[in-house]
């Protein structure tokens, strides 16, 4: 079976490469597309973070899909995105990880240089293509926390996750052709606007609605096509079967998060605080390990049996 979410993150990963189309989202979704606010993007910074934890001195390691040095009217920051083809109520969390692994990264170069390697600020924005006209996901820790004292109410540090929905946006701000393309014919896929018989995008937007179709006879019919794709009605009113089975898939998806917050849930009354390998390792295994650990969770008396049950099985 096609893995339609991994095919989407390549794509869209690869759309917001080109400095044109990402230059085009920023303006849009952090300016409201006003041509008067310059910004120039400087450079992509790498993805990958592998770094110490000050108070552990543990290696960990995560990967964000993009992170851009920029500079808007002549001021430094970086800005990350995240794209999202599904509601993933880890997300909020995950944001958390990568933006404190780039602050702590920086850290470690401002210490280095004495303080002449001062620290840029981090945005991070979670662009969501879903079908489901609505996030369901946690957007800070205000949305999980119990009421709490009013007292301290300026004091708690409770981070907030900008999300933009894609297909909620005006596409006549974008002033790239293939982002404005993008919004519209998310608009058409899902509904919201009639599908246009001769709407022609180019091949890589083609591709990047294609994987949200959910639909691999639709995807390999693009995927081989070169130059423009008509994506008229014929391709953009797919079937209810496929429909369904995106949705089906998603399903499936939350009952394996369920499974997952459960265990940690468990293991963190059952052994105290988890460390963060021991979580990393748990919220990325498979159904069949995460089976072998719910049979074997009586009988472990520490967080290396864990580890020797999700690696070894």
């Amino acid at each position: 079976m096609t893995d339609f979410r991994n095919l989407f993150d390549i794509r869209i990963k690869n759309y917001f490469r080109h400095h044109n189309h990402f230059d085009d989202l920023l303006s849009v979704i952090l300016f409201n597309g006003r041509q008067d606010t310059r910004i120039r993007l400087i450079q992509y910074v790498p993805t990958v973070k592998s770094t110490v934890l000050l108070t552990t001195n543990e290696t960990i390691e995560r990967t964000r899909d993009h992170l851009t040095h920029v500079m808007i009217d002549g001021k430094h920051c970086y800005v990350g995105v995240e794209h999202q083809s599904y509601n993933d109520k880890t997300m909020f969390q995950r944001i958390m990880e990568y933006d404190y692994l780039d602050y702590l990264q920086q850290y470690h170069d401002y210490q280095d240089s004495h303080g002449k390697k001062k620290i840029k600020k981090i945005i991070t924005i979670v662009i969501y293509y879903g079908e489901e006209d609505k996030w369901k996901g946690a957007r800070n820790y205000e949305d999980m926390t119990m009421d709490a004292p009013r007292k301290f109410e300026r004091y708690y540090n409770v981070r907030f996750m900008p999300l933009i929905e894609m297909a909620k946006l005006d596409e006549s701000k974008f002033t790239n052709k293939d982002n404005y393309n993008l919004v519209k014919g998310l608009k058409m896929l899902y509904g919201k606007i009639a599908p246009d018989n001769d709407f022609k995008v180019s091949h890589e937007v083609a591709c990047v609605l294609g994987a949200l179709t959910h639909d691999k006879e639709i995807y390999n019919h693009i995927e081989q096509q070169k130059g423009d794709v008509n994506m008229g009605q014929y391709v953009l009113n797919i079937s209810k079967k496929a429909r369904l089975e995106g949705k089906e898939e998603g399903r499936k998806e939350g009952l394996h998060e369920g499974v997952i917050n459960t265990l940690l849930q468990q293991l963190q009354s059952k052994f105290g605080k988890l460390s963060p390998k021991t979580i990393y390792q748990i919220q990325t295994s498979n159904d069949e390990q995460l089976h072998a650990l719910t049979v074997h969770i009586l009988n472990m008396n520490s967080e290396e049996d864990v580890m020797a049950i999700l690696i070894n099985g």
